[in-house]
């Protein structure tokens, strides 16, 4: 059968010196995976472009039931960033894309996540407010992922074993009182000042609570890339 859909690019591992498998999440079919032949001639640095891990792409596939990897034969960029060469924009869309990787499993199609992926893609190309970006989407993110966790009141701490605001004090297993009502604003979408000591640690906390909630979640092997690039 053949088929058109936009997609979103997870991850590109090569097959062979002519081929690569392209691992997707796509409108109309969810979660999909892809042969792509023809990345060693002259379209390589066409396809190499449009694969590039979170990218927003058009795709045209043949799909056979029963096959885990179906043949993608032609995929082109739906949406062309204007911030392309922007590095830390790059560290931050590898980071994303490790971690949709390893955690988006939807076989199924849902379109308003991938609304929101579309949407999380295009305001990174846009935003002014990269430092804190990262930190924004792993939270709005367990709300997809059926994790998210109670952040609906100050002046509580946030127990990352359960998800749960708290009054005890326990340092190891939760965000501090002030790093908790820094993840309130940041999923409430407002402006906040989060310094370097207090973005590492946010970060570190929140990989240990998808570590917490999330069954054989890995740290992505771009989070030391994410935090050499925002350690100044």
């Amino acid at each position: 059968m053949k088929i058109t859909t936009e997609a979103i690019v997870l991850h590109l591992s090569k097959y062979s010196d002519k081929a690569a498998i392209v691992h997707t999440y796509t409108r109309k079919y969810g979660r999909m995976t892809y042969m792509l032949y023809g990345i060693s001639g002259k379209k390589r640095s066409q396809l190499l472009s449009a694969t590039e891990p979170f990218s927003l792409v058009e795709i045209e596939a043949t799909h056979n039931l029963g096959r885990e990897i179906q043949t993608l034969n032609n995929v082109s960029l739906s949406y062309v960033k204007k911030s392309a060469g922007d590095f830390n924009k790059k560290a931050v869309s590898m980071f994303i894309a490790e971690i949709l990787y390893r955690t988006l499993s939807h076989p199924e199609p849902d379109e308003v996540l991938f609304d929101y992926l579309s949407d999380t893609l295009k305001g990174l190309d846009f935003t002014e407010d990269i430092e804190n970006f990262h930190l924004r989407f792993l939270l709005q993110y367990t709300y997809f992922l059926g994790i998210m966790p109670s952040l609906d009141e100050y002046g509580k701490m946030l127990d990352i074993t359960t998800g749960l605001l708290i009054n005890e004090q326990n340092i190891d297993n939760c965000f501090s009182v002030k790093e908790t009502e820094l993840l309130i604003m940041l999923l409430n979408n407002k402006k906040v000042n989060i310094s370097r000591v207090e973005r590492q640690s946010l970060l570190n906390k929140l990989c240990m609570y998808y570590e917490c909630h999330l069954t054989d979640f890995i740290k992505p092997k771009s989070l030391d890339v994410l935090k050499e690039v925002f350690d100044s």
